[in-house]
């Protein structure tokens, strides 16, 4: 999901290399969320609110029985999970938007999967058939006339789709992109403060991103390669340290190497942006084991983007806050080791803050924390 605006950050290289460092530094806290029971296998994670009663819920993706899950906001931070949906086989990724807002108010949930169907949890329930194995999906309005568009990276293609929405469920042939090798997570964003939003892609087989800059209509034209860490899986976008009116790009690697070889990479990858499509060079967070995930969101209602990781090794989630350092919650606490895979940042009490919301493939939930 597009990351949202935030507050000032510092600019300078010295003070962010120093706003960078306050990231890294670990926090106390060490937190127990709630449970909810789901499908076998959850794994992508999304957040909208599903239901048009002004309270935000959750959809997650049960990647071993080819079902989703939608979990309605209930008072304060519940959930109340509903009954598994089958959608396609090999559920692998998911977002959310309105992608029919001249017909209804509700939002929908798109989930892609590997048997190259997306199918839209809509009203009514409605398939774009892709032809290709997803690495990650996103919404977006790539074309400006308030109608979500889908952007799909097709694993197996070096490509990146667009499918432009005509609002009312269905959407036009796609526009295809050249991308890296084995693309995999996205997300959509104005990244040169044009009023077009821009796409990132994760190709993890190259160790970077591709930068695909919008021209509007749905249209998307230069792509500019960024480096990354060892098998980048994943990208956000957001304000999080640079300067103030750029937002910046961050991405889970979790490295191809076996430990044994001590290769291993475990980082997160910072990338400030410097305006006029002028990135600098990433800078590595390491706090945990095999990061997997990524998501952006304001977890303490300061108005500044906080970055947030799965780490599927340790079963844990990290939150860098900024001034803060990093503060660590446990994923879930089924009788299985937690193995989180799927990880979003939303606000279920309408506080202002962000609770940190993740998918436990391991025990078939989905966990919820709050500071």
């Amino acid at each position: 999901m597009e990351a949202r605006a935030a507050g000032t950050t510092a600019g300078t290289t010295g003070i962010w290399l120093l706003a960078a460092a306050s990231l890294l530094a670990p926090a106390d806290a060490l937190a127990v969320g709630t449970t909810y029971p789901v499908g076998n296998s959850p794994t992508a994670i999304d957040s909208i609110d599903y239901g048009d009663d002004g309270e935000p819920d959750v959809g997650v993706v049960n990647e071993a029985d080819d079902t989703a899950t939608i979990l309605l906001g209930g008072a304060g931070i519940s959930l109340v999970p509903q009954a598994p949906e089958p959608v396609c086989a090999g559920p692998r990724a998911i977002t959310s938007a309105n992608f029919n807002p001249g017909e209804d108010a509700f939002g929908d949930f798109a989930v892609a999967c590997n048997d190259g169907n997306v199918r839209l949890l809509a009203s009514p329930v409605t398939d774009l058939a892709t032809g290709r194995v997803p690495g990650g999906i996103a919404a977006g309005d790539l074309s400006g006339d308030g109608i979500p568009d889908l952007a799909l990276s097709a694993v197996d293609d070096r490509k990146l789709l667009v499918y432009r929405g005509r609002g009312d469920l269905s959407f036009r042939d796609p526009l295809v992109y050249a991308v890296g090798r084995k693309p995999m997570g996205l997300d959509i964003g104005d990244l040169d403060r044009d009023g077009r939003p821009d796409v990132a892609v994760a190709n993890s087989r190259d160790d970077d991103i591709s930068l695909l800059f919008g021209k509007g209509e749905g249209k998307l034209g230069a792509r500019k390669d960024l480096n990354a860490g060892k098998k980048p899986l994943d990208v956000t976008i957001g304000q999080f340290i640079g300067k103030a009116k750029h937002r910046d790009l961050l991405t889970a690697n979790k490295s191809r190497t076996p430990v044994a070889q001590n290769f291993q990479d475990d980082t997160l990858s910072l990338i400030e942006n410097r305006g006029k499509r002028k990135f600098k060079g990433d800078v590595k967070l390491r706090n945990r084991a095999e990061p997997v995930d990524v998501a952006t969101g304001d977890v303490n209602n300061d108005g500044i983007d906080d970055p947030a990781a799965a780490y599927s090794a340790s079963g844990r989630v990290g939150v860098f806050t900024l001034g803060v350092g990093t503060t660590d919650y446990i994923a879930g606490d089924g009788p299985n080791n937690v193995l989180p895979l799927g990880l979003v940042l939303a606000d279920l009490n309408g506080d202002g803050r962000d609770e940190i919301i993740n998918s436990d493939a391991a025990n078939a939930e989905v966990n919820v924390n709050s500071i």
